[in-house]
Order: C-alpha cells, then sequence, then structure tokens
C-alpha cells in the first residue's frame, strides 16, 4: 500500500476532496441532517456551508489555525455571550444535539487533530471594499461595541495574549532562499515590535476579535454582522484597529475614510503615545506577519504566490522606510 500523502503536499482540490468526508460526519454529529454541503472558502481554514431543514450554517474545519480546545472555547464563549447583546450583531454558534460546540477528526495525513465548529449563517451582503461614510461610521460603533464588551472566559477557556508583532514566530526568510530581504524585514520588525510594546504600557490589554477586516463582515443597510473570531486573543485595542487597517489599505481612496473613521471612534492612537507614523508601522506588521505565515502555509495556492508576495512586501517596506507611511498600493494613497 503506498504511504499517505502529507496533506500540505496535496493540491487545493484535493485538499477539499479529503475534508469533504469530514464536513458530512460533522455536519451530522452537529445534527444537522444537511441538504447539500458546499465549499464556502478554503484558506487559512476550511470553511463549509451546510444547507439543512434546521437552517444555513457555516461549518469551519481549522486547518493552519493552531488554535486549542481553551482557545476555541474561549472562542465559543465570547460569540454565545454576544449573541445575548441586542448592539452588536455577530455569528452564532450551534452545538450538537448533547450540548457540544467542538468536534474533532483524526486525518491520517495531517499533523494534528482537527477541530470543528459550526455557527449559525449570517444574513446579509458582503462589507463592500470602498464603503459609504455611513458604513464607515457603522464599523467604528461595531468595533468599539466589541471592545466595551470582552467576554467572561469559563474556567475551561483561555485566549492567548499577543507579546509581538509577528506572534512569537521566527523570521524564516533567509531559510526559505529569502536572504536578502532578511535585514529590511528584521528592521520593520524591531521598529514595529518596539511600538508594540510601548502600547502595551500605555493602554491596557484586552481580548479582541484581531481579524475584523471587510472579509469578516456582512451587511444589512448601515448594520454589520460579525463573523470569524477565530484569531481573538488579548493585546491592547489599538492593535485590533491597526490589523483591520491593513486590509483595507488595499484599496485606493481608504485614507479619507480612515479619517472619517477617527471622527466616529472615541480615541486615536496619539492618545496612547503612539504617533501617527509610528501607527504606519503597527499597520505594516500585518503584511509583514502574513509573509511569514505563508512560507509554510497548507495550502497549496496560497503557498505559491510566495515569491511574489515576498517581493511585493520588501517593496513596500522600502516605500515605507522612505516616505514614514504604509501604502499596499503600487502609487502613494
Amino acid at each position: 500500500m503506498p504511504p499517505v500523502k502529507p496533506f500540505n503536499d496535496l493540491s487545493k482540490q484535493s485538499q477539499v476532496a479529503t475534508l469533504r468526508p469530514f464536513a458530512q460526519k460533522f455536519a451530522a454529529e452537529f445534527g444537522l441532517d444537511p441538504t447539500s454541503i458546499r465549499l464556502a472558502n478554503h484558506g487559512y481554514n476550511t470553511t463549509f456551508r451546510i444547507e439543512s431543514a434546521r437552517g444555513t450554517f457555516a461549518l469551519r474545519i481549522n486547518i493552519n489555525s493552531p488554535r486549542t480546545l481553551e482557545n476555541i472555547r474561549g472562542e465559543i464563549a465570547w460569540t454565545s455571550q454576544l449573541a445575548e447583546n441586542p448592539k452588536i450583531s455577530a455569528a452564532i454558534p450551534h452545538c450538537t444535539p448533547t450540548g457540544e460546540y467542538i468536534l474533532t477528526g483524526d486525518l491520517p495525513s495531517f499533523d494534528r487533530p482537527l477541530h470543528a465548529v459550526c455557527y449559525h449563517w449570517l444574513p446579509g451582503t458582503p462589507y463592500p471594499t470602498r464603503p459609504s461614510l455611513k458604513l464607515v461610521k457603522s464599523y467604528a460603533e461595531t468595533m468599539y461595541l466589541l471592545h466595551e464588551n470582552p467576554p467572561q472566559l469559563p474556567q475551561n477557556a483561555e485566549l492567548p495574549t499577543i507579546n509581538d508583532v509577528i506572534l512569537g514566530q521566527t523570521l524564516n526568510f533567509s531559510e526559505s532562499g529569502y536572504k536578502t530581504y532578511t535585514p529590511l524585514f528584521k528592521s520593520i520588525f524591531d521598529k514595529a515590535n518596539s511600538i508594540y510594546v510601548n502600547l502595551q504600557q500605555s493602554q491596557s490589554t484586552q481580548i479582541i476579535h484581531y481579524d475584523l477586516h471587510m472579509g469578516n463582515m456582512k451587511r444589512t443597510g448601515d448594520q454589520i454582522h460579525i463573523l470569524d473570531f477565530d484569531d481573538c486573543c488579548y493585546a491592547p485595542p489599538l492593535f485590533d484597529i491597526s490589523t483591520a487597517f491593513f486590509y483595507f489599505r488595499s484599496q485606493p481612496g481608504w485614507r479619507k475614510r480612515e479619517a472619517q473613521f477617527w471622527k466616529c471612534f472615541p480615541y486615536s492612537p496619539p492618545d496612547f503615545g503612539v504617533s501617527w507614523t509610528d501607527w504606519e508601522y503597527l499597520i505594516a506588521s500585518r503584511r509583514l506577519l502574513l509573509a511569514n505565515e505563508i512560507l509554510t502555509i497548507a495550502n497549496p495556492e496560497i503557498r505559491a504566490l510566495t515569491p511574489k508576495y515576498t517581493e511585493a512586501t520588501a517593496e513596500q517596506f522600502q516605500r515605507l522606510e522612505q516616505s514614514g507611511s504604509y501604502s499596499r498600493l503600487d502609487a502613494p494613497d
């Protein structure tokens, strides 16, 4: 019998095909009796859209996420508590008939157990890449409400604390054939991390979403619905905003909307000792994290982007060092 090929060496199509039986198994264990199971996303993790007589659900299987059972319980605790808050619309977790919110399976070609969670499918349409000023206001208000409503974690749950901007990882560019970029990337890391450490001293650490960008939001009119709490952790709330702004910076014209955001938010970076130039480095630090993670991500299509992504990252960081402003666009915005 031929050896089982490692999951990370499979094509995207083969990875999804490998996971589909687990989606069917998990959906049944969640008591859904699905009428259809469709792939919704295969990126950092894998989400299937489950249609059933009981409604539509999102079944997420953690692939790249290093989350422990205790961490996932923390995620479930927060989303369960938010479901009771009428001011916030967030994904509501769904449990098995016996009350379990987390299911686990073993994949022979994978190096750790597969953890799965299930959420009710959120209403609405995707949050636009170029939101109206009203939607920017709603976004600022939603972000602040999340910061004002952190969860009370049960004793069997815990969430990680961010102590550096690349989550304790080692910069792997030299080992992966990108040695020429290492001095620049190390310089960006040192500057951004120093700013972050100072921020930890000036703004209290609390539980944040840590991934609240347009891909993790939907909208109905001006109301925002929040999903994907997989990255929630302890960090200063300003770091939640800088992380989100990184994704919005890919869109022309977002800078004007940032100004509108701060008009609607109760405080700004300088209130906690972060200059606007320092703020640019905090935003850029997300790019450094992603560039480092893409080197070893399980998804082969994303991993194949490594050369272009690394080169573009270097170009963006060079412009940052020269101008003091971080842009993801080819021209200053």
